[in-house]
């Protein structure tokens, strides 16, 4: 017979589930767009990926430089060239994914 802590843990975690999926569904970065009329949210889902995808991309490409890609050990002592290169691709990114959403149509709220 299972233990009642091994229920208590199933039943957690199927009422988890769905409500992950209710969190991600529709939410963060593509509820802060409005957008162009006839477009579905399962299609302002695939846009925010598309355009957030594209974004670390370009910031990856255009900003790090390739000398110090993999030199990131995770430690708070990082140098500062690797502080300096993960600002930079953080605007590269906002500024390339703010420019994909503007081009499919979508206005910020």
């Amino acid at each position: 017979m299972p233990r009642p802590v091994t229920r208590r843990a199933v039943a957690i975690l199927l009422l988890a589930a769905p409500l992950a999926a209710c969190g991600t569904s529709g939410g963060g970065s593509a509820n802060r767009w409005a957008a162009p009329a006839g477009v579905t949210p399962a299609r302002q889902d695939v846009d925010d990926r598309t355009c957030k995808r594209k974004a670390d991309d370009y910031a990856m490409r255009r900003v790090i430089s390739p000398g110090r890609v993999g030199a990131d050990t995770g430690h708070a002592g990082n140098s500062p060239m690797i502080q300096a290169d993960r600002a930079k691709a953080g605007d590269a990114f906002r500024r390339y994914y703010r420019e994909c959403m503007l081009a499919l149509g979508y206005t910020p709220k």
